[in-house]
């Protein structure tokens, strides 16, 4: 029994640990949240060209800019949100071949910051016309 119970625990863990859906998507997700709740605390309260979330409308002005770094960063928290559980049920994969999966999760990634951009930039676009 103590062989069978070894041997479950190593499959379960090269499960967990070597699939890339969570591999790539907890980590990720993990940094947009932690990033998302240090930018609510933390916002560069001028406008700069160093830190942020930094483009042409969210520079406009000093209005443009503060609410940019609020929304920016409670969506980035949703988003991290969103990516650790996708990780997550990643874990559930397994049988899926590996190419799709790293092919989805760099997907997922990818959308996200796109997302990220898109999102907020259409939220200044309404708030700020």
């Amino acid at each position: 029994m103590g062989a069978y119970s070894n041997n479950l625990a190593a499959q379960m863990l090269e499960i967990v640990w070597l699939n890339p859906i969570f591999i790539v998507l907890a980590p990720t997700g993990l940094i947009f949240w932690l990033l998302g709740k240090w930018m609510l605390k933390h916002y560069p309260s001028k406008i700069n060209l160093m830190s942020g979330y930094r483009t042409k409308r969210s520079m406009q002005s000093q209005e443009a800019w503060d609410h940019a770094q609020f929304f920016s960063a409670k969506l980035s928290i949703r988003i991290g949100k969103v990516e650790m559980l996708l990780g997550a049920f990643g874990i559930f994969a397994s049988r899926i071949h590996e190419t799709v999966q790293v092919v989805f999760a760099v997907f997922v990634v990818m959308y996200a910051c796109i997302y990220l951009m898109v999102v907020t930039e259409n939220e200044l676009k309404r708030v700020f016309p």
